[in-house]
């Protein structure tokens, strides 16, 4: 089966506290060649998430990327609030507004703004039966999905190849028919041209299978070029080529 080097997969997987989304694209490459590109609680499974890829591609660049999220499209390193910080900087600032003789007008904005008060989680530690599980699951069927656009777009690239064969074939038939005619008139050329060389003279029967050879040579050209119709794997470059040569 013919298949193509370009495809992408997407997939996502989901469990009760975390979800994993996972992309894939390839693109033409001599040999197998992965990048992964994974979240830092992620990492500790790039062996194996490798070892997945290769599994079911064989050849092309393949990129894989993953996210790493809260299920319910929440966050895993929410923000907290220190409320103990933020009485401090509102007491601080009636304080300073007695002593100046100023109302205070204190805003929730510029208390939330004060540094240390807003401040974000450490990144939650994943467990790794969870996040193996999560991962292995949304890349398994993401390349899934890549491997059938890859095969799809291989049908479709067959179907155009078999078309151009198909077409090729005919102009070698073409050519393989009227092979005998232009022998025929290669013939007449090289009579007419021994004559010309010969004049009254004595035939020169060496000269003149040094033609009849070149002209051998090329019928058997014509004949591996009508092969292309028993053997379409081989026979079109090999046709080109003697074409060429004709």
């Amino acid at each position: 089966m013919i298949r193509s080097m370009t495809g992408y997969g997407r997939a996502e997987a989901s469990g009760p506290r975390l979800a994993v989304s996972v992309e894939c694209r390839s693109v033409n490459h001599r040999h197998l060649d992965i990048a992964l590109k994974l979240p830092r609680a992620l990492t500790a499974f790039e062996v194996e998430a490798r070892r997945l890829v290769q599994a079911v591609v064989q050849r092309g660049r393949v990129d894989v990327s993953a996210t790493l999220g809260a299920a319910g499209g929440a966050s895993l390193t929410p923000l907290s609030v220190n409320i103990a910080q933020a009485r401090e900087y509102e007491a601080a600032a009636r304080d300073l507004a007695g002593e100046l003789g100023l109302t205070p007008a204190l805003r929730i904005e510029w208390l939330l703004g004060q540094p240390g008060v807003l401040s974000r989680e450490p990144e939650a530690a994943v467990a790794p039966e969870d996040g193996w599980a999560l991962l292995a699951d949304a890349l398994v069927r993401a390349l899934a999905e890549l491997v059938g656009r890859r095969e799809a777009e291989g049908k479709a690239l067959a179907l155009e190849l078999a078309g151009l064969h198909e077409a090729l074939t005919g102009r070698v038939e073409q050519v393989a028919a009227r092979a005998p005619e232009a022998q025929a008139r290669r013939a007449a050329r090289l009579r007419e041209r021994v004559r010309a060389l010969l004049g009254e003279a004595p035939l020169d029967e060496g000269r003149l299978a040094t033609e009849v050879a070149a002209l051998a040579d090329r019928a058997v050209r014509l004949l591996e070029v009508s092969g292309l119709a028993r053997n379409p794997r081989f026979g079109a470059r090999r046709a080109v080529r003697n074409l060429a040569a004709l």
